[in-house]
């Protein structure tokens, strides 16, 4: 099991600057590294840099985390 940051990420757009937070592992997540995250269709976004990093959690809390958020979802039909 490794572990996973939660981080701010920005990226730079004809139409302006974009920012996210996402938990990415921890090898990616450095501070100016640039990484690709995976959009909700399956496909992946290239060009995000990592501008900050928070928590720390080890990967099986998140991936129970995120299933907690799909069933809030689900339930809350937003």
């Amino acid at each position: 099991m490794g572990y996973y940051v939660q981080c701010d990420l920005r990226k730079q757009t004809e139409t302006g600057l974009i920012c996210d937070v996402a938990w990415i592992p921890e090898k990616f997540a450095v501070i100016g590294k640039q990484v690709r995250i995976k959009q909700e269709d399956g496909t992946w976004d290239s060009g995000w840099m990592v501008a900050k990093r928070y928590a720390k959690m080890e990967e099986d809390e998140v991936e129970a985390a995120e299933r907690d958020y799909l069933l809030q979802r689900k339930a809350s039909d937003i």
